[in-house]
Order: structure tokens, then C-alpha cells, then sequence
């Protein structure tokens, strides 16, 4: 958010908007074919002969997360700050623009937004 919104702002006030979807669909291209060469660590685990470590199928562990109060607590918090971010990130470029601020600002603003959100 911090680098992709004024880099955006940047695109489209020096292009049409076709090509700047043009230059972040090269962009989002070359980090797939890129995360091609990552390597993981397989076979590095270790193993034993708990039955802690013993695979579950997905119906048990949505079961076992379902059940669980800090799962239910993550994701409301996830929600409150997903939503307020994204009702600030629709509106406030909108409202800027309405008092005469220059999208430039509104691009500035945003990404002040998601440098502190970290």
C-alpha cells in the first residue's frame, strides 16, 4: 500500500489507464514467474511417533478451529481493521478530491495509511 498507491498515481497521471493495468500486470507476471525458482524445505521435518503429529483431515481441523475462542477473536480483528482500511481507502480519495486536493494527495494519504499499518 505504501509503494503500489503513489506508484499507481504516478502511472495514471502520466498514462491512460489501460496501460498502467498494462505495467501492473507485468509486474504481478514477473513476481509469479520469479516465485517459480523459490525453493521450500522438504524433507527437512522431523518426524515422530505422536499422535499429536498425526495428519488430520480438513473437516477435523475446521472443527478444532471452529471450536476455538482465539480463532473467532483473530478474525474480528481481522475484520475491524480490514474494514475500516478499506472504507477509508474507497472514501478518502473521493473526499480530497471534493475539497480540491490533488490525487497526488489522496495517493500520499493512502499510503501514509499502510506505512503505519505495519
Amino acid at each position: 500500500m505504501f509503494a503500489i498507491i503513489p506508484g499507481a498515481e504516478a502511472l495514471l497521471s502520466a498514462f491512460d489507464w489501460q496501460t498502467a493495468l498494462q505495467v501492473f500486470a507485468l509486474a504481478c507476471s514477473l513476481m509469479v514467474a520469479f516465485s517459480v525458482f523459490m525453493k521450500t524445505a522438504e524433507g527437512h521435518q522431523a518426524h515422530s511417533n505422536n499422535e499429536d503429529n498425526a495428519p488430520t483431515s480438513v473437516k477435523d481441523a475446521l472443527k478444532e478451529a471452529f471450536s476455538h475462542k482465539g480463532y473467532w477473536l483473530i478474525h474480528a480483528g481481522f475484520f475491524v481493521c480490514g474494514f475500516h482500511v478499506m472504507f477509508i481507502a474507497t472514501h478518502l480519495p473521493s473526499y480530497l478530491g471534493d475539497k480540491g486536493l490533488a490525487a497526488s494527495s489522496a495517493a500520499m494519504a493512502l499510503a501514509y495509511v499502510g506505512i503505519f499499518n505495519i
